[in-house]
């Protein structure tokens, strides 16, 4: 009976991630103003805003057992 000889891997225990990583991106500001002037400091902000959810992402995936 080599069927009860057999065992099973106990499973993996997975923590969640840190709260930070966890919380969905913030949604995107609104342009206000249609000139370069406005347009300029809004696009580095959505920049680093693309960046820091870019991290968690990447972070998240890395850390996910494979």
């Amino acid at each position: 009976m080599t069927a009860c000889a057999s065992s099973t891997n106990p499973p993996r225990i997975i923590n969640p991630p840190p709260a930070d990583l966890a919380a969905y991106c913030p949604a995107l500001p609104e342009l206000q103003g249609k000139t370069g002037a406005d347009v300029l400091p809004y696009i580095l902000e959505l920049h680093n805003m693309y960046k820091d959810c870019a991290f968690k992402h990447a972070w998240l995936v890395d850390a996910w057992p494979k």
